[in-house]
């Protein structure tokens, strides 16, 4: 996997809320097993939620997402913890064996909970707001492109207030 990216569940579904996966060409998006599996059961609703989750596995089908298969499981295990979940500590795993430089997610616990194994392994984390300053960046998206695209995921993910909203705007920012 070259300039290779994991995501997990939250990251897929805020780029797919606002149209963004058909914009990150410029990596080789991954994601895992685990995460295949929240997104059908998340498909399962009848919400916007649903319908975003429905799209990711259409895509993931089509092969413009790869599934990477974890071999080292009980590496993988233990990175779960109160903070970080199975599906974000598979990602984590699927980066340490792919080689891949980023994993992207949304969720802040397991930010927290990933950030010094992470950095001994030299992954960065980032959050799916980096995906629009890295379009930013490579003049796909102007700046007001940009601030609209953090605008409308603040809002979908109901992040109005909370650490999400400052993580995105100080992204946004850089």
């Amino acid at each position: 996997m070259s300039r290779g990216v994991v995501a997990d569940t939250s990251a897929l579904l805020t780029l797919e809320l606002v149209d963004l996966l058909d914009r990150i060409a410029f990596v080789d998006l991954a994601t895992v097993g685990r995460v295949v599996s929240e997104l059908e059961d998340l498909a399962g609703f009848d919400d916007e939620e649903a319908a975003a989750a429905e799209r990711v596995l259409s895509r993931i089908d089509g092969g413009g997402i790869e599934v990477f298969s974890i071999q080292a499981t009980e590496t993988m295990e233990a990175l779960v913890s109160n903070r970080v979940q199975p599906a974000e500590a598979a990602c984590l795993q699927a980066c340490r064996e792919s080689k891949a430089e980023v994993l992207v997610t949304d969720d802040a616990r397991a930010i927290a909970g990933l950030r010094d194994e992470a950095m001994a392994h030299g992954i960065r984390l980032r959050i799916s707001v980096a995906v629009i300053v890295e379009s930013r960046k490579r003049g796909e998206l102007s700046t007001t492109q940009a601030r609209r695209l953090v605008d409308e995921i603040i809002e979908a993910r109901g992040w109005e207030g909370g650490v999400l909203e400052v993580l995105a705007r100080r992204h946004l920012d850089r």
